[in-house]
C-alpha cells in the first residue's frame, strides 16, 4: 500500500466511499460516507471545545502562534525526508 495513493486504500475503510468514474475508470473519487460526515462532526464540535478551553488559559494569540509554530516543525520534518 502507498500512502501518497489515494486509489491504494484498502477495502472497507471505515466512513469513506471509493467510487470510480464509469466513463474514466482512471478517475476515483473518495469523499466521507455518513459514518464519516457524523465522526468529522463530532471531531469539529470536541476540537471547538478544546480551542475555547485553550484560548481561555492562554489568548488566542498564543493558540494562533504555537500553530504557526506547529505547521513550521511539521514542514521542516516534512523537508528532511
Amino acid at each position: 500500500m502507498d500512502p501518497g495513493d489515494p486509489g491504494d486504500l484498502p477495502d472497507g475503510v471505515q466512513g469513506l466511499e471509493r467510487d470510480v468514474d464509469p466513463e474514466d475508470r482512471r478517475k476515483l473519487t473518495i469523499a466521507l460516507s455518513e459514518r464519516g460526515r457524523a465522526a468529522a462532526k463530532v471531531q469539529a464540535a470536541a476540537r471547538a471545545r478544546i480551542d475555547a478551553a485553550l484560548s481561555a488559559r492562554v489568548g488566542a494569540m498564543n493558540v494562533e502562534r504555537t500553530r504557526r509554530a506547529l505547521i513550521a516543525l511539521i514542514e521542516i520534518g516534512a523537508e528532511s525526508k
